[in-house]
């Protein structure tokens, strides 16, 4: 029996031998029967979908810094052709989505331009990747640069560069890392750090100031990350002291856009005081609403140094003018009035001019004439007051009242 299963056998492998071969052989074949050897672990290198290395904290606090709503922008670096004042609006994206409120918000004043000149991912740290103090100077450059031959008329075929009548400047979001100083680099938020963004901070208002442009820096609203939020506040503190030590208005806008216990609230009132979604999913950002209400905070200081605000309004006690054909109806009415009521006219009967200022009396001294009495003799108590008040006697009980026991 053992030399028929020796020979069974043989004849097996030899029948396996092209598939053994790829197996390993005689390995191969009795590793069906009894199962082979554990096999070697697959490689460890990763495939093009493996996911990348984890970021750091602070690479992921600056991405969702640079991160934004994603929605085609408003205003346009070209104004409307009956604009005859311009607003320039600076900044990172947060003032692109402020030119775009501003936009929406000001229709009804077709004179007023806004031109969007904010640069997405920018700010005062990486001044290598965008000057916004040289952007500042660059507004100021003369209009018209006198040209002659080919170039002058080059020149007339494109559209003129509009003044500079306003300037709003909002950044910030994009500047928490290190600033370069020299040849070291200095980190967010330092001693060091804070006096050179404070020095950027004026670099872009002084020359507007200068030339006699009106500026407004706007601060920024509340994060929804706490650390985040915490930056922010430094820098708006940063934004008041610098701008407004170098002329610009500062505009606070933090307590409008948070709720009630000063915190990161993505709903709010909008313009009209309906609740609605003022913030973006990165909890950075503003949607459609929350950019048109930070230009309502803008709009009304833009259109008090444009001399656009409307009407001045009737000073405390006066009353409003009508205007010519209205005011001349009402006065006819009511000269009709008096004489149904059998009134003289109004002219008759006006009243005697008010005196400027009645008798002046002294609140500490006794009064020492009648013009200034305060107490006198006549005004002492007497009758059923002397009784009640000095004397204390209830007065007498009247006949069905509750106090009258005749009965």
């Amino acid at each position: 029996m053992s030399r028929r299963l020796a020979v069974a056998l043989l004849a097996a492998c030899l029948i396996a031998g092209p598939a053994g071969a790829q197996e390993g052989g005689l390995g191969g074949f009795f590793s069906h029967l009894f199962g082979g050897p554990p096999q070697p672990a697959p490689s460890s290198r990763p495939s093009e979908s493996s996911p990348s290395p984890r970021p750091s904290s602070t690479h992921r606090a600056r991405k969702r810094a640079a991160q934004r709503e994603r929605r085609e922008p408003v205003a346009s670096a070209t104004p409307s052709p009956t604009a005859s004042k311009f607003v320039y609006v600076l900044g990172d994206s947060l003032a692109i989505e402020a030119a775009d409120g501003m936009l929406e918000d000001l229709r009804s004043h077709p004179d007023i331009g806004v031109i969007d000149r904010a640069r997405d991912a920018s700010g005062l740290v990486r001044d290598d990747y965008f000057d916004w103090a040289k952007a500042a100077r660059d507004l100021l450059a003369p209009h018209d640069t006198p040209v002659k031959g080919k170039a002058a008329k080059e020149k007339e075929a494109k559209p003129q560069k509009p003044k500079v009548d306003f300037v709003v400047v909002m950044l910030g979001i994009n500047d928490m890392q290190a600033m370069r100083d020299g040849k070291d680099y200095v980190d967010p938020l330092t001693d060091r750090w804070k006096t050179l963004y404070a020095q950027r901070i004026q670099a872009v208002v002084a020359p507007l100031v200068a030339a006699h442009v009106p500026v407004i820096w706007v601060g920024l609203p509340p994060m929804r990350s706490d650390k985040f939020n915490g930056d922010m506040i430094q820098l708006n503190q940063l934004f008041k002291d610098n701008s407004e030590r170098a002329g610009a208005k500062f505009i606070d806008i933090f307590d409008d856009f948070a709720d009630q216990n000063g915190g990161f609230d993505a709903y709010g009132p909008n313009i009209e005081g309906q609740k609605a979604k003022l913030r973006g999913p990165d909890g950075i950002h503003l949607t459609a609403a929350g950019g048109k209400k930070l230009a309502h905070f803008i709009d009304s200081d833009v259109l008090a140094a444009l001399g656009d605000a409307g009407e001045t309004p009737p000073a405390p006690g006066e009353i409003a003018a009508l205007p010519p054909d209205i005011g001349k109806a009402a006065d006819d009415i009511n000269e009709q009035i008096r004489r149904e009521m059998g009134l003289p006219a109004a002219h008759l009967s006006a009243p005697a001019p008010r005196p400027e200022a009645g008798p002046v009396a002294s609140l500490a001294a006794r009064p020492s004439s009648p013009g200034a009495a305060l107490v006198s003799t006549a005004t002492a108590a007497s009758g059923d007051a002397l009784r009640l008040l000095r004397r204390g006697e209830p007065p007498p009980a009247e006949p069905g009242r509750a106090d009258d026991f005749t009965r």
